[in-house]
């Protein structure tokens, strides 16, 4: 297995009751291949991360109503699955998920997120955001404000933080979570830790927002993979590939070594290939489209002469 280059990439996803799939557990590598029949349950698998990224942007209900609803991502329905859930390990945290049909048309969630490497401390904040968060441990005799902030900030563990509703609160709490080095507990000073960002629910957050979906469904003559890119078209790849040329041309001026892996990668299945032929239109250089060489060859090829 490919060793995970970063404490922020996902190291083991479990799955219970989520469309098709009853039950799953898979250890992560840096690189993972799914192979299966059709209708084995790969696409499910993978809107997985759709979903995650929906609820701890906040766009979770939306994103529920619009792939049909909560009762149709259940294991056989709610008459034989009551939730699904979710469970995301990383490194240096976890992550926990599960969603209940509510009514109208809502989805419950009762999410966790916990590390048994890091201490919470909470600050700047008001009663009312005080009681969105509940600390496992909590002692019941701090009854003010104060009293309670400065518990927290005392030296315990962080074993969990917990929310129920209709939306993840990932967002509120990244402004009320910070880690601190546990090399050194009698530091009560923010320092950067082991993980790469300084606050357990932004690391999520973060983690979240770089999952997307490749998904290449649409390879006819009208596909837009095969039509025209505007040139600066190259902040991410989209998810349809829809940019594909202009992202390439990046990458060959870019990041030579990483162009090189695709061009080589693509000659292990199609050996006749020789290489992308990745050019400004000569009219117009705001703009780019897919041609390529085979071998032997001086004549550039359209997308549409490759065989999907």
């Amino acid at each position: 297995m490919k060793p995970l280059t970063s404490d922020l990439q996902l190291k083991r996803l479990r799955l219970s009751g989520f469309k098709s799939i009853e039950l799953c557990d898979l250890e992560l590598g840096g690189l993972n291949v799914l192979i299966g029949a059709n209708g084995a349950g790969k696409s499910n698998l993978l809107s997985v991360f759709d979903l995650i990224k929906a609820l701890v942007t906040g766009n979770l209900q939306r994103y529920i109503l619009i792939n049909a609803g909560c009762e149709s991502m259940l294991h056989y329905g709610s008459k034989n699955t009551d939730k699904f859930i979710i469970k995301l390990s990383f490194e240096q945290f976890m992550y926990e998920a599960s969603f209940t049909p509510a009514g109208n048309d809502k989805t419950l969630i009762d999410e966790t997120l916990s590390s048994p490497n890091a201490r919470l401390i909470i600050k700047d904040i008001n009663q009312s955001q005080l009681n969105k968060v509940t600390v496992e441990k909590e002692s019941s005799d701090k009854n003010t404000l104060n009293e309670k902030i400065d518990y927290y900030r005392s030296e315990i563990p962080f074993p969990s933080v917990s929310n129920k509703g209709y939306e993840s609160i990932a967002k509120a709490m990244s402004e009320e979570l910070y880690w601190l080095d546990q090399e050194n507990p009698n530091n009560t000073n923010p320092v950067k830790p082991r993980i790469e960002t300084k606050k357990a629910v932004q690391s999520l957050i973060h983690t979240a927002n770089q999952f997307r979906v490749y998904h290449f469904n649409d390879t006819s003559d009208s596909a837009r993979i095969k039509k025209h890119n505007q040139v600066n078209d190259n902040i991410y790849f989209r998810s349809d590939g829809s940019n594909l040329t202009a992202f390439l041309y990046l990458l060959k001026q870019v990041y030579p070594k990483s162009y090189s892996q695709i061009v080589d990668t693509i000659k292990i299945v199609a050996p006749f290939f020789h290489d992308f032929h990745l050019r400004p239109e000569p009219v117009n250089n705001e703009i780019i489209m897919l041609e390529w060489f085979a071998n032997g060859y001086d004549q550039p090829f359209k997308a549409f002469q490759l065989s999907d």
